[in-house]
């Protein structure tokens, strides 16, 4: 048989993903003909929860409900979780150099910073470390990026005749940005790639918040 649809995907690996026939004409004339929401999700028990919402650019995807509300981590997870030990003074100053630009400070201003650190710690991360988490580690955005970037969505098929949709793995979207996220250019784009991840197994769904 030949596949007349495919599905393409952008960002630090590329690939396409060929849908079938019975798959495509759904998706075409839901999605594209129709312009509305096919759910192709096989809902179960052990299911990921992804969510996707329409912005001017397309549909973003999120690891999670974006609109549950999430504490954010002590200093001292967040500085743990960037690989140094806040326990250990020498470790927090090279925490203090490396990702807080801290390095022109003389001995006795860096004495200073460890101890407002320091009494810090054990408080919710602000300011730039909390920009940094809610950007590139930890928000709904990143982590749907990070649990996708490295899945085999690529099926080394051929491309058939007919491209649906499209999904890129963005890093950056402007000089300066620690962002990371996925995005569809569709509804159509969102129902190629919950075909791409049955397929896979992968065991998430992606959910539709208006």
């Amino acid at each position: 048989m030949y596949d007349r649809y495919y599905f393409y995907f952008d960002g630090p690996t590329a690939g396409t993903c060929v849908i079938p026939d019975d798959v495509g004409d759904r998706i075409k004339d839901t999605c594209i003909d129709r312009e509305r929401y096919l759910d192709l999700g096989r809902k179960g028990s052990e299911d990921i929860e992804f969510y996707t919402i329409e912005r001017w650019d397309g549909y973003v995807l999120h690891y999670g409900n974006p609109y549950d509300p999430v504490e954010p981590p002590t200093l001292a997870v967040f500085i743990e979780n960037q690989g140094y030990d806040p326990s250990d003074d020498k470790s927090l100053r090279e925490y203090l150099i490396e990702f807080g630009g801290e390095g022109e400070r003389n001995d006795q201003e860096m004495d200073s910073t460890l101890r407002s650190i320091r009494e810090k710690l054990n408080a919710p991360i602000t300011a730039g470390e909390l920009e940094y988490w809610q950007e590139r580690d930890y928000s709904t955005e990143a982590r749907a990026f990070h649990h996708l970037v490295h899945l085999p969505l690529d099926d080394g098929e051929r491309c058939g005749d007919e491209q649906l949709g499209w999904v890129a793995f963005v890093e950056g979207d402007h000089p300066g940005s620690d962002s990371n996220y996925v995005i569809a250019d569709s509804l159509a784009g969102i129902a190629c790639l919950q075909y791409c991840l049955n397929e896979l197994g992968a065991g998430i769904k992606i959910n539709l918040l208006c």
